[in-house]
């Protein structure tokens, strides 16, 4: 970008893109000199640099008029003829481009777009030599210096230069003190004691501070940007366009550099240019002393912060929200804990290692403050914070109780919210995955914000009755984890599963993988054994129940396993993922029950054991492994695979006869074994 770069190397830039891009064998521009008395200023990009630039000089009359008619010859660079356009400043012939594209190249709509960088740079050049008493984009040593040393009586001075090259109707100085721009300096302002406090990411000048760079916007008045008691300040100057620069200081500190206008009228490019260059002349930022006269009004601050307050206690419902608004006024971390010293926000980790750091000498402290909860029965944790202004403020003796009482209600609501919403879903899905889901079970889905006709399921199971201390908190961390994770809820079943519907997302947009979901879910809600399974994809809401019962049927056979792996897509769960599938798991229980029925029978009218016992030796391989698990003698299995065959009257022997045999005895034992006969 050109407004990055100083004058001349911003020039050169633009030709030298300008050469490279449409492209062609030179590119210069003429216009008077600035400073010097010397009368054309001439800059070159191109072959045969010092051969052109002589030519060029060797053409150059008193006037421009002249000079461009001389520059349509034939030049060193080229052998065709050159394009030769006048640059304007105000309405005003300023300058010469002069370009020679290759032959049979065309720079079409691009040469306006040139001509209009080119005469913003001829503007900026123009504004460096008529305002600015140093080298180009630079203030005057003398104001620099001054302001360096922290004298008050400079910044006048500064402010008035922001207002001339801005055309601004105000200026106004803040500086960053313990997390808050204090705006204290203006000139312009009509009302004498103009001055406001803004936390840091909050407001115009809070979010320019925050992100480091320049914040513009057109109209003040009908802008995203304006916070609780600043715009009444900025409103009573009838402030519109408004442009807010960040001054770096020399250790964490800084300042906002303020230019406004009464109008809605943007700033031009070269006025954004010069103005950010002001700034940067008077970087390090000044540590300017407070003015005395302006924060008297911290009564007036402590009653807009409470003010914000009562609206979190009426109307949120989450605990991020709390956070946030006591990170703006007291300047400094702050991280609501439950009682099992686990972030009621998602993602707060970081927050929480920021507190529990240790800190130099001199370093503000960590407060610790208990959260009573409902009834004073002390489930709801703690409140860590570390201010780094002093507390309670002035003018709010009772700060720390409304804060301890706004927590308390905010995540009271926060769980019952959660809570409601948890069951509405779990009961949804639980009626889909049962088939039991009425007429407007696609309505009902769509009002609880899951994606019912297309999508991904992901299921997650735990040991049940392994989180029972505080599950409900757990169950809401965990919603709210995978909803940062993967834009959708993880929603619980019933005791030891979850279910995710993961909607379709556009083209180039991702998400978490599974490996990096389990992990911070067990960052989180950890330790213990958690299982993940993905991949089944549904395409229609009749295709869901199907997609439910598979998921979560592979999830809950890899944890009465209990072992790896434990994230896993349904295609890489072997015979089980396949099983889990209810058409095929359906059919084949029907396949199993016809390959079976002599066995069945034979069992039911005598009471034997034939069915288990045959079942569990083809699944496991062995008479041995059978016996083991069945308590009887090898013999004793033997004998009862002996009798299974005969009444079977099947050779086990043949390979296609041995593999419809023991897949029939793998879906029997999964669907329907006993005690006699467990599932290996």
């Amino acid at each position: 970008m050109v407004d990055s770069l100083d004058g001349p190397e911003a020039i050169r830039s633009t030709l030298e893109g300008a050469v490279r891009h449409l492209p062609a064998s030179g590119a210069a521009l003429v216009r008077p000199h600035p400073v010097i008395a010397s009368p054309w200023r001439v800059d070159y990009a191109g072959g045969r640099k010092r051969e052109t630039e002589r030519w060029l000089r060797e053409r150059l009359e008193p006037s421009l008029e002249a000079s461009a008619r001389h520059l349509t010859a034939r030049a060193p660079c080229s052998s065709d003829l050159p394009l030769v356009l006048t640059l304007r400043r105000e309405g005003v012939a300023a300058g010469l481009f002069v370009l020679w594209p290759h032959a049979g190249a065309d720079p079409g709509e691009r040469i306006d777009g040139l001509r209009e960088t080119l005469e913003v740079l001829l503007e900026v050049e123009h504004g460096e030599a008529t305002y600015f008493g140093g080298p180009a984009g630079t203030l005057d040593a003398e104001l620099a210096g001054a302001l360096g040393r922290g004298d008050v009586g400079a910044l006048p001075a500064l402010l008035s230069l922001v207002r001339t090259v801005g055309g601004a109707d105000i200026a106004y100085w803040g500086s960053v003190r313990g997390g808050v721009v204090e705006v204290e300096r203006h000139l312009g302002a009509r009302d004498g004691g103009f001055g406001f406090r803004l936390p840091l990411g909050e407001g115009v000048g809070g979010r320019a501070v925050a992100s480091g760079s320049t914040v513009e916007v057109p109209d003040y008045r009908n802008c995203q940007y304006r916070y609780p008691g600043v715009s009444d300040v900025t409103d009573g100057e009838k402030v519109r366009s408004t442009l807010a620069i960040p001054v770096r200081g020399s250790s964490g500190g800084g300042a906002v550099l303020y230019a406004a206008r009464r109008s809605v009228e943007p700033f031009t490019p070269a006025q954004r240019i010069l103005l950010r260059r002001v700034a940067r002349s008077v970087e390090p930022a000044p540590g300017l002393p407070p003015a005395p006269h302006l924060f008297t009004q911290d009564l007036d601050y402590a009653r807009l912060q409470r003010s914000e307050l009562r609206k979190l206690i009426v109307g949120s419902n989450r605990a991020r929200d709390v956070e946030a608004w006591l990170e703006r006024t007291i300047g400094g971390p702050a991280v609501l804990l439950d009682a099992h010293d686990r972030p009621y926000t998602a993602g707060n980790l970081l927050g929480l290692e920021r507190l529990i750091a240790p800190r130099g000498a001199g370093d503000e402290t960590c407060l610790e403050l208990p959260l009573r909860g409902s009834g004073g029965t002390g489930e709801h944790g703690r409140l860590r914070l570390r201010p780094s202004v002093e507390l309670p403020p002035e003018g709010w003796k009772d700060f720390f109780d409304d804060v301890l009482a706004a927590c308390n209600v905010v995540l009271d609501r926060m769980e019952q919210t959660h809570d409601r919403l948890n069951r509405q879903r779990s009961l949804w899905l639980g009626e889909v995955a049962e088939g039991r889901s009425g007429r407007d079970a696609r309505r009902d889905g769509n009002r609880l914000g899951l994606p019912v006709e297309k999508g991904e399921v992901w299921a997650v199971s735990w040991e049940p009755g392994a989180r029972t201390d505080g599950a409900a908190r757990l169950a809401m961390l965990a919603e709210d984890l995978v909803l940062d994770k993967l834009g959708d809820p993880l929603v619980s079943l019933d005791e030891g599963v979850g279910v995710v519907l993961l909607r379709e997302r556009p083209r180039g947009q991702g998400r978490e993988g599974p490996s990096a979901v389990r992990d911070a879910l067990l960052r989180y809600v950890g330790p213990g054994p958690l299982w993940l399974v993905h991949g089944v994809a549904y395409k229609s809401f009749e295709d869901l129940r199907e997609a439910l019962n598979q998921a979560v049927g592979v999830a809950k056979r890899l944890r009465e396993a209990g072992t790896e792996p434990f994230v896993s897509e349904v295609d890489g769960c072997g015979l089980d993922g396949l099983l889990e599938n209810p058409r095929v798991s359906e059919d084949l229980a029907a396949f199993a029950n016809r390959m079976l029925k002599p066995l069945l029978d034979h069992d039911a009218r005598g009471g034997s054991k034939l069915t288990g016992t045959f079942c569990l030796t083809l699944t496991l391989g062995s008479p041995a492994r059978a016996a083991e698990r069945l308590y009887v003698h090898e013999n004793t299995v033997r004998y009862r695979m002996g009798q299974a065959q005969k009444l079977l009257g099947r050779d086990l022997s043949l390979p296609k006869e041995r593999t419809a045999l023991t897949l029939s005895a793998f879906s029997w034992l999964r669907t329907t074994a006993s005690g006699e006969a467990p599932y290996p």
